[in-house]
């Protein structure tokens, strides 16, 4: 599939003025990978095609171009599944097999319930499913989230943290950050590409940001989007001290009216799940693939 496939079927690149009518199909989702910052910034291409009832996006990665799960204004199955079908046939004459990903587990269910006699794989790699939390549990600090507590205590026993929220005049000071975090990380830990171009994709974008300041120099960085009544954490950097990411996470969600907050997966990184473990309790939110064979 190439965009220029894309374009003659109707598709268009999603563009940053189509935040709003984006965020508006996209307002019940919880699924991090799909708030609209974070697409733009983890994916090459993004293609859209709206009619009055049905909005379509198509993502590429390294893999090459896939189609998001369509959402709809109403719930209507019999239109979604023809819609599913149209997919299916624009892919199979670009001579791709039709693949989602980022699906929630009732999607998937419509996928293999729609497809029922054609083959098709899906799995789910756990490793990459997000951290959803409640709003009262994520900000609750008390003996049941011990170690999330003694880290926040002490963080502003030690520190006098000054907050700024991230502008234009202050990218110079999330690239500082960001310098500082590569040269503590190999490469490799970089599960989705180089960390630095998304940041400079985010600051181009305009994304909500803060900065955090000990001592006047930048040591901390997060970057979120409210979806619905989610908010995301795609991106967050920090110096090691110990309690700055927690106060982080706190100090931006308390800036949000979120009822719940997704601060991502570990992929699989024992570091990020020992941090992220602090947050409990908490829900995991899968993401299923699915890769539907071509009909014989």
């Amino acid at each position: 599939m190439t965009g220029a496939e894309l374009r003659a079927a109707g598709f268009v690149p999603l563009a940053l003025a189509d935040r709003e009518r984006f965020a508006a199909w996209f307002r019940d989702n919880q699924i991090l990978d799909l708030g609209f910052f974070t697409l733009r910034a983890y994916f090459s291409e993004i293609w859209i095609r709206e009619s009055p009832d049905l909005f379509e996006v198509a993502a590429a990665d390294e893999g090459g171009l896939f189609p998001l799960f369509p959402r709809q204004r109403r719930q209507d199955p019999d239109a979604l599944r023809a819609a599913l079908f149209k997919l299916d046939r624009l892919w199979t004459a670009s001579g791709q097999d039709l693949q989602m990903s980022f699906l929630t587990a009732e999607q998937l269910a419509f996928l293999e319930q729609t497809f029922e006699g054609r083959t098709f794989f899906s799995g789910c790699d756990e490793r990459f499913s997000d951290t959803l939390c409640a709003r009262e549990d994520f900000f609750r600090l008390s003996w049941k989230n011990k170690q999330k507590y003694s880290d926040y205590l002490r963080f502003y026993r030690e520190q006098t943290p000054v907050w700024e929220e991230v502008g234009p005049a202050r990218a110079d000071d999330c690239r500082r950050v960001m310098e500082g975090w590569c040269a503590r990380r190999d490469c490799r830990e970089c599960l989705f590409g180089c960390e630095k171009k998304v940041l400079e994709r985010f600051l181009s974008d305009g994304m909500p940001g803060l900065l955090c300041f000990l001592e006047g120099r930048p040591a901390a960085l997060i970057f979120g989007e409210l979806s619905g009544d989610t908010l995301f954490f795609p991106f967050a950097k920090a110096d090691p001290v110990t309690g700055l990411t927690v106060a982080l996470y706190l100090e931006f969600a308390d800036r949000f009216p979120a009822k719940f907050i997704n601060i991502g997966s570990d992929g699989g990184l024992e570091g990020l799940k020992q941090f992220k473990s602090k947050f409990r309790p908490f829900v995991k939110l899968n993401k299923y693939d699915f890769t539907l064979c071509p009909a014989r």
